[in-house]
């Protein structure tokens, strides 16, 4: 896999030239930019969306965990999020728990220890029935790595 230092040598520009290319910064000259455009093609480089997170400290993506999405609840709160979550432009990882501590605990390890979707930490909610007699439906804790 091409790296972007690969994409620098092969169009004669600095690897700061390429990464401003990416990132579609108007400070790069139109042939240079369509040199860096063409040695990117040439070399099939691909974006290390791993290491983008890394720098960004943000994944795009969110966890929730649940404890299943077959009732009806569960699955129309984890549309809700869903779509919610597209307007910011994210992505929703679902984890099942089955309701089960042991369950929630290793969702959030999960993504603590960087197995989520890209290879990143994300935000992990999850959702738990309130005692009888509450006056709300739902407990929600926010969990963020």
């Amino acid at each position: 896999m091409a790296t972007i230092q690969d994409v620098a040598k092969a169009a004669g520009v600095s690897a700061m030239t390429v990464s401003n290319v990416i990132n579609d910064h108007p400070n790069v000259r139109r042939a240079t930019r369509e040199e860096v455009l063409e040695a990117m093609a040439r070399l099939d480089y691909r974006v290390n969306l791993a290491a983008r997170n890394l720098r960004k400290g943000r994944t795009g993506s969110i966890g929730l965990a649940v404890p299943g999405v077959n009732s009806a609840y569960y699955g129309e709160l984890a549309a809700a999020i869903v779509a919610a979550a597209v307007r910011y432009d994210l992505r929703v990882s679902i984890e099942q728990t089955g309701a089960l501590r042991e369950n929630e605990l290793a969702a959030l390890s999960l993504s603590r220890n960087g197995c989520t979707t890209d290879s990143s930490s994300a935000p992990w909610a999850w959702a738990r029935p309130m005692p009888s007699g509450s006056t709300s439906t739902t407990r929600w804790s926010s969990l963020v790595s």
